[in-house]
């Protein structure tokens, strides 16, 4: 017999992989993990958009 994933696919695909099931802890810990990395794109993307607010403005004409 072969599973909702399995009878879906084609032959000689991969199922597809999904993330594991975890304890509440681990999910949190792993969710922290991500808001550092998270946190530290916002800064990267204002400090992006800052840097462009202060280009030079060019006369038009």
């Amino acid at each position: 017999m072969t599973s909702s994933a399995e009878s879906g696919r084609k032959s000689g695909q991969p199922a597809m992989r999904t993330p594991p099931v975890v304890s509440p802890e681990a999910w949190e810990a792993a969710r922290e993990r991500l808001l550092v990395k998270e946190k530290a794109q916002t800064r990267a993307r204002d400090a992006l958009a800052a840097e462009r607010r202060r280009m030079p403005w060019m006369a038009v004409e």
